[in-house]
């Protein structure tokens, strides 16, 4: 019988661990290597080694415990070189295995595709307790599409988003070779990278219909609208925006114009988007964003047509609110003034009528028609104030 490698990352995750053992300790698969790694953390290694022992004998157990954090990938990639199995799987203490025929499946999987290496699955996303389902994070629709194609169409597709979940992901340990599997310049992003290292190397996966994982609400990629993040949370969006310029934006010419222009759009947003979760680093990010800008001629006159149709945009509003200002200002009917200023019309002329009978000289006809109009006016403001005031009683 072929050995099944689990790898389970560990980082202060006591609460949980029980959990995600009970889940590896029932499989119905017999020949299993588990190796706990522990990221300098809390990790009590004699406990955890009585609880399998006592839940489950036949399993080869080992324990790499480091004193010092170093980081999601480098800690996985020290714990590849310890696997003896034909196959592995990594997933993280909080979470654990969906039920007992798990490993059985992917053997099933692998025996049924012999020249493939990488073999995923679905992952269900539940609350903190496990007991509330959220949703499927994989689309099986879209997964399933890519099995009938090749590495570098799977590789475009991963570019524009992440298509597969890390712990429902089993490799053939002939991937592993004497350099490290994952690429070393990320800290936390294992997963993404790996698959995009792999399939622009000609590596296919393969998706398989069935459940593998749950997984637990929270984590680091779990992000919200607050700008001040964990110094862990801003390594990973530091490692995302890492990715998408080794992989997505090296790699350009890979896709048709339409699509590069949407992935360097892609780009542009995370930068924004990582601006405001760290603002501390906006003079580099700004930088970044003129440096992908003033790369291709052609997103140049985008940038203008852009910024152009924003003017015309613009122009077109403001004078469609002076217009529509004007004819309410203008044309609205408003009784009120109306009545008020006829009043003030009418007192007018009569105390012009009343001036006219009495005054024959045409210069203080003219003086008295003014004071007649700010005494009308004042009659007029003085009986608006005495209708506001009766109105208040």
């Amino acid at each position: 019988m072929e050995k099944f490698s689990i790898i389970l990352l560990y980082y202060n995750q006591k609460n949980y661990i029980n959990e995600a053992l009970d889940s590896i300790l029932s499989q119905d698969y017999q020949n299993i290597e588990l190796i706990i790694c522990d990221d300098g953390s809390d990790l009590n290694i004699s406990k955890v080694d009585n609880y399998i022992k006592k839940k489950r004998k036949n399993i080869e157990v080992k324990f790499l415990k480091l004193k010092k954090n170093i980081g999601t990938v480098k800690i996985i990639n020290l714990s590849l070189k310890q696997i003896t199995g034909n196959y592995f799987l990594i997933f993280a203490a909080d979470d654990k295995l969906y039920d007992k025929y798990v490993l059985s499946n992917f053997i099933l999987a692998f025996n049924n595709n012999i020249n493939i290496d990488i073999i995923s699955s679905q992952c269900i996303l539940y609350d903190e307790n496990f007991k509330k389902i959220h949703s499927n994070y994989v689309d099986v629709d879209e997964a399933l599409k890519l099995n009938s194609m090749e590495p570098i169409d799977i590789f475009k597709a991963l570019c524009k988003k992440c298509i597969y979940a890390a712990g429902s992901t089993a490799y053939r340990s002939t991937l592993i070779n004497n350099n490290d599997l994952i690429p070393d310049n990320y800290v936390l992003v294992e997963d993404l990278s790996l698959w995009l290292d792999l399939s622009l190397k000609g590596k296919k996966i393969i998706y398989e219909d069935f459940t593998s994982l749950c997984h637990r609400d929270g984590g680091v990629s779990k992000s919200d609208n607050k700008k001040i993040v964990s110094n862990v949370q801003k390594v990973y969006y530091s490692d995302i925006l890492k990715i998408k310029e080794d992989y997505t934006l090296k790699n350009l010419n890979l896709f048709s114009f339409k699509e590069q222009k949407e992935l360097i759009d892609d780009y542009r947003n995370y930068l924004y988007f990582i601006t405001n979760k760290i603002p501390e680093n906006k003079n580099t990010y700004e930088t970044k964003n003129r440096k992908i800008i003033f790369s291709k001629w052609w997103y140049i006159i985008i940038i203008i047509r852009r910024n152009i149709k924003k003017i015309i945009f613009k122009m077109k509003n403001y004078i469609r609110n002076k217009i529509y200002n004007f004819y309410n200002y203008s044309f609205k009917f408003n009784y009120k003034k109306f009545l008020f200023q006829l009043i003030l019309l009418i007192l007018w002329i009569i105390l012009n009528l009343i001036s006219c009978t009495y005054c024959n000289n045409k210069f203080l006809m003219f003086f008295i028609f003014v004071i007649n109009y700010f005494i009308s006016s004042l009659t007029v403001k003085l009986l608006l104030f005495l209708r506001r005031k009766h109105a208040k009683k």
